[in-house]
């Protein structure tokens, strides 16, 4: 009989123990509800940073994992993300480096706060922004395609410049004679990202500065085809 009641109020223990459990449970997955964590099937699309005049300055994310931006004339990335609740971790495919931001929903905006690798820096910069979605389409590939600028320099008479997307980050420029050679005058390769019809440009062998170009094949120099700079 002792042996019996020992059983019994060990089970009940038991019992009382696995009820407290499952209540912390609930109790943290309702916690959990009302931080009200951004879905990753919020951020597909293309963002722009608010209280940018011009809106040149954006985010965008791809259903496929991927991202890329342009916060200012200096910060500028591409690569592939995570969501794991409010933060999103950011693996920059140029750079080679990996970035973790926290989110915040405000209303229709998203709050990105926490510290970003800038271009040839040793130390990251901190960022606290807020981003509002457009109704814009997320950019195709630009690997492949070619742009070529026709005209004239007093020193070498005709010249061409060839922009050639070689990659999904990388751009090649080369400045050239237009004759049956193409003789290279000087050449550079560009890190790149694309959005709503503009290249956003840093020049691998500079400083960070980041160079907007609105890009076509034409008669004209390519500093007329400059957005911002």
């Amino acid at each position: 009989m002792i042996i019996a009641f020992a059983t019994i109020l060990c089970l009940a223990s038991c019992s009382k123990d696995d009820e407290g459990a499952s209540s912390n449970t609930q109790e943290q997955e309702q916690e959990e509800e009302k931080q009200s964590f951004v879905k990753e099937s919020d951020l597909y699309g293309v963002w722009v940073v608010s209280g940018n005049a011009d809106s040149l300055y954006f985010i965008s994310f791809s259903e496929a994992g991927k991202y890329s931006y342009c916060f200012n004339s200096t910060m500028m990335g591409a690569g592939t993300y995570k969501l794991d609740k409010n933060k999103l971790t950011l693996y920059n495919g140029y750079l080679n480096t990996i970035d973790v931001v926290n989110l915040e929903k405000d209303n229709s905006q998203i709050k990105i706060t926490g510290d970003l690798q800038k271009f040839k820096a040793s130390t990251k910069q901190s960022v606290n922004i807020s981003i509002s979605k457009m109704n814009k389409e997320l950019p195709i590939s630009k690997t492949g395609e070619v742009f070529k600028i026709w005209g004239l320099h007093n020193t070498y008479g005709s010249t061409i410049t060839y922009i050639k997307y070689e990659s999904e980050y990388l751009i090649k420029y080369q400045y050239c004679k237009d004759n049956s050679l193409k003789q290279v005058i000087s050449e550079a390769n560009w890190f790149y990202v694309y959005n709503d019809d503009m290249t956003y440009t840093q020049d691998c062998s500079g400083n960070g500065e980041v160079v907007i170009y609105k890009l076509q094949d034409h008669y004209s120099t390519l500093k007329s085809q400059i957005i911002k700079q």
